[in-house]
């Protein structure tokens, strides 16, 4: 640091620089200075800004030689922003400013720096370094990280960088939105350490795996969003390190597959659909046909009514294949779910067993979200409470939950109840259980049918005895709600 006296010398020096004088330099200082400006100019101009003397590769370019271009003024040189640009940082130079700037001129970019020499005649220094090239190069620079940044924002899939230490540090706007936080800094304030996305793939599983390969492809994950929503996604990234091999942040991008999830869902559940159908007309409906055919052949041989009434049993019970083969194709429907009130759905299902000696009670109402499979869903659980149940009453309550986002259909019956063992077994396909098994499709069906409705089917126990059987539904306010509770 300087000595007080040292200080204000110096700032009186600073102060005074506009009127400082310069000890006139010499040629040999301009060849000296030029020395240090290999692809520089050293010009001396008077203050008409003719050129006094001039030293530096740049001057070889002009239009004409050193010799000639002595006493010419400056501007002929520069092209006319060129001019302007002088014209207009002059007058900075002389209040003592500092003036370092570009200027064009006749054969590309100067970088020059304008000091004034107060002496008997005042003159002007100019020292300038052609920066063409380098110009031209940090703009191609600009471009290329203004095209880089274009692709980093309206990428449609999420492009992030974060570090070992679960920091976020770069995300898109793709990648914000993906997660439903409103801004990349609120999604900053999320640590993935300790507040990971994925409850089922922890966060030191993609750690061991990025670090031990060095590069993530294709990992599938399920993220939940801020607002709780779930979103599948597929996350490729690569640990980039330092030259000692320690990891310095992970670079990855995130695609959304949600939509492909739920197509390939969708096609497995159809597959297995059409195997089921496949199954019931080469197997079940084959055999019975051959069983009523054979009990044809041996009444028209023997004439035992008892045959014809195997042959009438075995036909009734294709028949209700056929029907639940109809049920079925509910499941490869496609067709959009609406409102539909669950009391209404339960009447017209009562009122199809009219003529049954089993009273039926409906309490309750609410909004469910379906479409016409739900009739023949809702029949299966209320006819298996009669026949399978074996009760004289059944009753339907519908419940919805406090906040309206799901509905409850509950059929009860006071039977012989469901035993624990079969509890999950009776929702399989083709399942059949004691001397009331039938096709073993009913139940079936209402599990693929409610799954398709993004709802469940259970059973739980009657009190003091029987089964109650808990269609879940989604109410139409519940297109973001959150799983089914219990479930």
């Amino acid at each position: 640091m300087l000595p007080s006296s040292g200080r204000r010398k110096g700032k009186a020096s600073r102060q005074g620089r506009a009127s400082a004088t310069l000890k006139p330099p010499s040629a040999e200082d301009y060849r000296v200075l030029a020395s240090n400006f290999p692809k520089g100019l050293v010009v001396i101009m008077d203050k008409d800004m003719r050129i006094l003397s001039l030293e530096g590769e740049v001057a070889n370019r002009l239009s004409a030689s050193k010799e000639d271009l002595l006493g010419r003024n400056l501007m002929e040189f520069l092209t006319q922003d060129g001019r302007g640009i002088v014209a207009s940082r002059l007058d900075e130079a002389l209040r003592g400013e500092r003036v370092e700037t570009d200027i064009p001129y006749t054969s590309g970019l100067l970088h020059v720096h304008v000091i004034p020499i107060m002496d008997e005649e005042p003159r002007w220094l100019v020292v300038g370094t052609d920066v063409t090239h380098q110009r031209s190069q940090e703009e191609e620079l600009r471009a290329s990280q203004e095209r880089l940044k274009s692709v980093f924002d309206h990428a449609l899939v999420g492009i992030y960088r974060t570090n070992p230490e679960g920091e976020v540090i770069m995300a898109n706007p793709a990648l914000v939105k993906l997660l439903g936080f409103s801004s990349f800094d609120e999604l900053q304030q999320c640590n993935l350490n300790t507040n990971w996305l994925d409850d089922q793939t922890p966060r030191r599983v993609f750690l061991e795996r990025i670090d031990k390969e060095g590069t993530v492809r294709g990992m599938e994950s399920t993220w939940t969003r801020k607002d709780g929503q779930i979103v599948n996604i597929l996350d490729s990234a690569t640990a980039i390190k330092d030259p000692s091999g320690r990891t310095l942040y992970y670079e990855g991008t995130v695609e959304n597959i949600t939509d492909i999830v739920r197509y390939r869902r969708r096609i497995e559940e159809l597959n297995q659909s059409l195997r089921v159908i496949n199954s019931i007309l080469r197997h079940d409906i084959m055999n019975d046909l051959n069983v009523a055919i054979g009990s044809l052949e041996l009444y028209r041989r023997k004439g035992d009514p008892k045959h014809l009434e195997t042959a009438d049993r075995t036909m009734r019970k294709c028949a209700d294949l056929i029907r639940k083969m109809k049920e079925l194709e509910s499941i490869l429907s496609s067709t959009a779910l609406r409102a539909m009130s669950a009391r209404e759905v339960a009447r017209e299902v009562i009122g199809g067993h009219s003529t049954s000696p089993v009273e039926i009670a409906l309490e309750g109402d609410g909004l469910i979200l379906a479409d016409e499979a739900v009739v023949p869903a809702l029949d299966n659980v209320i006819s298996n409470a009669i026949v399978h149940g074996r009760s004289d009453k059944v009753r339907v309550d519908i419940c919805p939950s406090p906040d309206r986002a799901w509905c409850d259909v509950r059929v009860s019956d006071h039977g012989g109840g469901v035993a624990d063992e079969i509890k999950q077994l009776i929702f399989q396909e083709g399942f059949r259980y004691g001397e009331t098994g039938n096709t073993g499709l009913g139940l079936y069906i209402v599990r693929k049918t409610m799954e398709r409705y993004g709802g469940s089917v259970t059973v739980t126990d009657n009190q003091p005895h029987g089964a109650t059987f808990v269609m879940r539904f989604r109410s139409p306010s519940a297109d973001r709600a959150p799983s089914p509770p219990g479930q």
